[in-house]
């Protein structure tokens, strides 16, 4: 199996880009178990723990742009309060150690209908925000989602973010 680990946003897009059928990995508590169980191996994994733009939050023309990256428990206790209905799903991910470690970003990539965050998601019509080396293109998530374990995912694409309106 090969292990790429870019630095930069641009440099993971580019190995994206060079290595279509790569997966991409940043908590890994889906495709570790996923590899864990023989289930699936990847030839090649690409480590987007160290892009820091992906751990990042804020706001944008009045919704909320949430990292891939962002885990669940800083959705609980960094946005609880303005996305309460994701914050309550991300409450039921796992153990602890899976909610310090797992994201929406994961949960989105894999699309497996027990995915926790789907539910809040769908309910508020959040977008997922797919990058490239050709540019950004935003999807409804219920676009997104074609299937079991199956989504609008161009080979060549990563999950940037989510975006979501704030609860009134």
């Amino acid at each position: 199996m090969e292990f790429l680990q870019p630095a930069t946003w641009s440099e993971a897009l580019a190995m994206k880009a060079a290595h279509p059928e790569a997966m991409p990995i940043a908590g890994g508590t889906d495709v570790m178990v996923e590899i864990n169980l023989d289930h699936h191996r990847p030839a090649s994994i690409i480590d987007l723990t160290r892009i820091r733009e992906l751990g990042e939050w804020g706001t944008q023309d009045g919704w909320l742009r949430i990292g891939a990256g962002v885990t669940y428990a800083r959705l609980i206790d960094e946005l609880g309060d303005r996305l309460p209905g994701l914050a309550m799903a991300s409450r039921t991910v796992g153990s602890p150690q899976i909610r310090n470690r797992g994201t929406v970003g994961g949960n989105l990539g894999t699309s497996s209908p027990a995915g926790d965050a789907h539910p809040p998601l769908l309910a508020c019509d959040a977008q997922v925000e797919l990058a490239s080396t050709s540019g950004i293109r935003r999807v409804p998530v219920r676009e997104f989602f074609t299937g079991p374990k199956r989504n609008a995912a161009r080979k060549d694409a990563l999950i940037a973010a989510f975006l979501i309106e704030p609860a009134p």
